[in-house]
């Protein structure tokens, strides 16, 4: 899933380092992180999210059960990324330009494994129905899994260190990748699990395990404990003041809805 793996690094790159910060620091820095002139302004972003809002529904995650819509997101993809590129071309500085296309060589290195016909595609789709069905789509995912992710990413824009805000967003990842895969291995066996691991890193071109390793960001350690949301905290989602939690919710809906 090409299209899919490089909206999702962007997408994080975009929120962790524009979205987040460029705003707050408009006009501070020189050279290297000075940004081209021009009216930029994050409802940009929001016009690139908003082209795939159709899938932010209840049964979006349905999409994951077929070919067929793993095609239909990695083509309607296409455009949300054409849409950031443009963003990220006129907006962001050239070390965030530089980033930006890193992200976009490693996921299209890892992402036609998922667009294309292959091993990992078809494994994928064989146990994908069992993961939607009876994991994705419950209300124990949910309230174990999502709610805590998002809720803790809702804190991150109220964090003032950019350290602070890393920690946060890997732990709590972390956390959620941990809680669906011990949910899908319990509902769908091993094989299921490993087809939904083979899955996201694929998808998001192993940037997860490069920035976010448990052994960093060991979910159960006490730096992470202490950067949680307090436990039953519901997430704001696409309503979020936090660009984040907002831009996660309303992309990601067939797995965070």
């Amino acid at each position: 899933m090409q299209k899919f793996l490089i909206t999702i690094t962007v997408l994080l790159l975009i929120c962790a380092l524009v979205c987040v910060d460029g705003q707050r620091n408009r006009g501070r820095g020189r050279g290297r992180n000075r940004k081209p002139k021009g009216s930029c302004h994050l409802k940009e972003i929001d016009q690139c999210i908003g082209r795939l809002d159709k899938y932010n529904s209840n049964n979006s995650s349905k999409l994951l059960t077929t070919s067929r819509g793993l095609d239909e997101i990695c083509t309607n993809s296409l455009d949300v990324v054409t849409c950031f590129r443009n963003y990220m071309t006129k907006c962001g500085t050239p070390l965030q330009r530089e980033l930006f296309e890193f992200a976009i060589e490693q996921f299209s290195k890892s992402i036609d494994q998922f667009c294309k016909p292959g091993p990992l595609r078809e494994e994928f789709l064989r146990n994908s129905p069992c993961i939607v069905n009876r994991v994705i789509s419950k209300s124990n995912y949910k309230d174990k899994c999502v709610n805590n992710f998002l809720s803790t990413i809702d804190k991150t824009n109220k964090l003032k260190e950019m350290d602070d805000r890393l920690d946060t967003i890997c732990c709590s990842y972390n956390r959620w990748e941990g809680c669906v895969f011990n949910l899908i291995e319990k509902e769908c066996t091993e094989k299921g699990k490993i087809a939904m691991q083979n899955f996201i890193d694929k998808a998001f071109g192993g940037l997860t395990n490069l920035i976010c390793s448990s052994n960093a960001f060991d979910p159960a350690s006490q730096r992470c404990t202490s950067l949680y949301a307090a436990p039953g905290a519901r997430p704001k989602g696409k309503l979020s003041d936090n660009p984040v939690t907002k831009y996660i919710a309303s992309y990601f809906g067939f797995l965070f809805t």
